[in-house]
Formats: C-alpha cells, structure tokens, sequence
C-alpha cells in the first residue's frame, strides 16, 4: 500500500514545502506517497545546485515566480505541466535502490501510465548530450521522449534514508513569457488530455506494475508545511550572484 495525495494548483512555495513535509512524513510512517500537484501561477522552478541567471530575473520581472528545488536538476516551466513527486524509504522494496535503479523502478509505472493513456513514448536508456540550463534541453536516463523530444523529467535529493523524487510531464507547451527550449515535446503534440485523465491513467499504471494499493492521503496528515523556508531569499539565492 502506498498513499495517493493530490493538491492542485498552488504557489512554487507552497508546492516545494509540501514536499519537504512529506519527506518527513514517510520518516515517520515508512510507507510511500506518490503526489500530484500543479502550479498557479505559472511559475518557474530551478534545482537545488543551479546558478542564478539573468533570464530567470528577467522571468520574474514580467511576473513568473521562481523557487529553488530541494532536488537537483535544472529549470523546469510549470504552465500546461502535471507535476508529481513520490517520497519513499531509500530501502523500500519496491522503489529502494541505488539512484540509476530507483530511477528505472518508477519509470516502468509511468510507461505503463502512458500507454494506458494512448500516448506512445520512449525511454531513454542511455544519457543524452549535455544540454542548457533548462531541464527539457537534454535528456537523461530513464526519462521520457516522443519523437525525440522530452516530455518528461525526473530528479531526486536522499536525506536521512528517504528518498524524494520529483518529475514533471508537459502535457502543452509552455505560453509566452517563457522561453522555447530546444529539444523540449509535448503530448499536445501526438494527443489531447485533461490533467485529470492522466493522473488517474498513471496510477493505474503503477497498480498494474507493481501491484499496489492506493489510499488517499490528506495535507492535514502532514507535519507543518515549511511555506517560509522557500519564500526566503537565503534558500532560493543560495547559489550566490546572477551569472552574467
């Protein structure tokens, strides 16, 4: 059994505490949790490790919030996006493993999501060339392409024996302001569907593969959501000055 939490559409703040709040959650209970959220407004993410650079400054000037990731990884635009974390036990028997296997462990309930969903995609098998700062310029293993593009990526931080990942899915291409990335797909591209239809093909997805139950989770359940802490100018400027 594995717990299901949705939360819709919420400020990058709010989005990345919540899964900070998780993280301790699964410390204490030692059962998973695979969530679904989106972003409101459409807002930009970077990861843990990345620079600060001009375009993310000039995003936020025409109103785009950003926030820096607990997980690494590079920029990620959250508009026409469904976005998903799943927070297990670095040990679980189904999801445990080094990095490259936890990875390809979650992949197979996703693929199989996406085929139930009518979406034909590939799996990348090995690490692709070495892209921009921008994560849907390059893809890496176990991430998702449809006619060579990227629809789908993935990243993880471990702490304290608990593992979050957390991954994004383009369902339409982001509006303008932001920026056209190279090498960046769509499922808008091949098919159209709704957020909701795609969570409910990717859970089915992972009951199929793993043979799992779903229970449907509530935030009251969770320790105090550290809204704060990524509103902060020290978590989200940590990685010094705009690079020029």
């Amino acid at each position: 059994m594995i717990y299901l939490l949705k939360t819709g559409f919420r400020d990058p703040y709010e989005n990345m505490a919540i899964d900070e709040a998780l993280m301790e959650f699964v410390k204490k209970e030692g059962i998973p949790v695979l969530r679904f959220f989106n972003f409101s407004p459409p807002s930009t993410t970077i990861g843990f490790h990345q620079r600060i650079e001009e375009w993310l400054l000039e995003l936020e000037k025409k109103g785009v919030p950003w926030v820096r990731r607990p997980t690494g990884g590079r920029a990620v635009f959250h508009d026409g996006d469904l976005t998903y974390s799943l927070t297990f036990p670095e040990d679980h028997e189904i999801f445990g493993g080094s990095v490259p296997v936890s990875f390809m462990k979650i992949s197979q309930g996703f693929k199989r999501g996406f085929e139930l969903a009518g979406i034909r995609v590939e799996l990348e098998s090995k690490k692709g060339i070495k892209g921009t700062g921008f994560c849907f310029s390059a893809t890496s293993l176990y991430e998702f392409t449809i006619n060579g593009k990227k629809i789908m990526g993935s990243a993880q931080v471990r702490r304290d024996g608990i593992v979050l990942q957390q991954g994004t899915v383009v369902i339409r291409y982001p509006s303008p302001p932001f920026p056209h990335v190279p090498g960046m797909g769509a499922i808008e591209d091949v098919k159209e569907i709704s957020l909701e239809e795609l969570q409910d093909k990717m859970v089915q997805g992972f009951q199929e593969v793993y043979g799992i139950e779903f229970k449907p989770l509530s935030l009251s359940s969770l320790p105090p959501v550290p809204v704060e802490k990524y509103r902060s100018r020290e978590w989200n400027w940590k990685e010094s000055r705009p690079r020029q």
